[in-house]
């Protein structure tokens, strides 16, 4: 911004002047609107990527919770019919985007429940968390397409007992959350496909898309230095590593603030 003696000014300087700070002012307004187109973008994709997530999990729970009622399992159903309002209670989370970790680890721990019915106890999950770090922030609903991974490409056909472990612990500056089942691996080469939106090497169909979702999820709302990292071989399980920054949640109103003004406007 000039001085102001400069831009009141009557002679050609102040003419100038005047002209330059025109300029500096609409530059500064592309820019604006730039940023904002940017920022639009990236809200709608993340949006986007949320909302593939649930269908087919709910069509699932509903399905085995009708099987139970027709068997007279009726404990169970409700069981099951309360987990799910859980699961769902922490999904709308009041339309935020950003929500405290021990949201989403017990969002995780419904899903593993609902799951855990529906698999007849055939894995079991061990929880190793670090509670001190569950007042920190994270994207919402990213754990559960991880799990859901570790069950159906993981664990769900072992002939042995499968075993899930969440953990949860900083690392430096960033926040860890990770998911490690025993189950079948695949090559380090081909688990590298997982987080490419294009997944033609991967070699079962249909394996990682919610990898990829939750990986760009995190990108897009934290930047591209967080996200997901994976560790596996063949017959020795996989690991999938989210990466988060170290943010209170208290200090993360502010997305959710611009989210929710987002959605206003649309």
């Amino acid at each position: 911004v000039l001085a102001p003696e400069i831009l009141n000014a009557d002679d050609e300087v102040g003419i100038l002047a005047k002209q330059f700070q025109h300029l500096m002012d609409r530059i500064d307004n592309l820019i604006h609107r730039e940023l904002q187109g940017k920022l639009q973008a990236a809200q709608a994709r993340c949006r986007m990527l949320q909302a593939q997530i649930h269908p087919h999990f709910l069509y699932n729970t509903l399905d085995s919770i009708v099987w139970m009622i027709e068997g007279e399992q009726y404990k169970g159903a409700v069981s099951m019919i309360t987990q799910l309002a859980r699961v769902f209670r922490i999904s709308l989370s009041q339309g935020k985007t950003i929500i405290p970790i021990g949201d989403e680890l017990q969002h995780a721990a419904n899903y593993m429940n609902i799951q855990a019915v529906r698999f007849k106890n055939k894995f079991t999950v061990i929880y190793d968390l670090d509670e001190s770090l569950n007042g920190f922030s994270t994207v919402k609903l990213i754990l559960q397409p991880i799990l859901e991974n570790a069950i159906y490409y993981g664990v769900k056909d072992m002939d042995e007992d499968g075993e899930i472990r969440v953990r949860t612990y900083r690392d430096n500056d960033e926040i860890i959350m990770s998911v490690q089942d025993n189950g079948f691996g695949m090559m380090p080469q081909e688990a590298a496909h997982l987080l490419d939106e294009d997944r033609s090497h991967v070699p079962h169909r249909g394996s990682g898309v919610g990898l990829y979702n939750v990986h760009k999820r995190i990108q897009l709302m934290f930047g591209e230095q967080y996200g997901l990292t994976i560790e596996t071989e063949p017959d020795m399980g996989m690991k999938v590593m989210v990466h988060l920054p170290v943010i209170p949640y208290s200090e993360a109103q502010a997305l959710n603030g611009r989210e929710d003004r987002k959605n206003e406007v649309e």
